[in-house]
């Protein structure tokens, strides 16, 4: 048996909280408050929100990822991991640069949901879906390359 292969998800979504930040920083810079700080406070202050804000990153990059091993694709997305079959996956679409979605069987007739994420090395994994599911099923999965 192939050992797992992790990748690595985009989480653009989690730099949002940057600006914010920014923002709440340059609102103490013009308050009274941070009008009366020394030069060295404000370099403390700074040291400590660049370090945080690069913990919180890297801390949010470690914990997310999407997982290919034996008999199936685990997504940690959010605080817990999914894990999907290879043979509940119905087909696989790269969308974008970084996005990947899965339409996945749900067990009732006509009907599947979608799971789409965002991988930094997306052409990797969506090849390496492709030949695990056909060394698992022994068939081909259906691939979409969106415009």
């Amino acid at each position: 048996m192939e050992k797992p292969q992790r990748f690595r998800a985009f989480l653009w979504q989690k730099f949002i909280v940057l600006p914010g930040v920014l923002f709440l920083a340059g609102l103490v810079y013009l308050s009274p408050t941070g009008q009366a700080w020394s030069p060295v406070t404000w370099a403390f202050v700074l040291t400590a929100c660049v370090a945080g804000s690069l913990l919180y990153v890297a801390a949010a990059g470690m914990r997310f990822y999407a997982q290919l091993d034996g008999d199936a694709v685990t997504l940690r997305l959010a605080s817990i991991a999914q894990s999907f079959p290879y043979a509940e996956i119905l087909r696989v679409r790269e969308v974008g640069k970084y996005r990947v979605r899965l339409c996945i069987d749900i067990d009732d007739p006509g009907v599947h949901r979608h799971v789409s994420f965002d991988l930094l090395n997306r052409d990797a994994f969506v090849d390496a879906l492709l030949d695990r599911y056909e060394d698992v099923t022994g068939d081909e999965l259906a691939f979409d390359q969106a415009a």
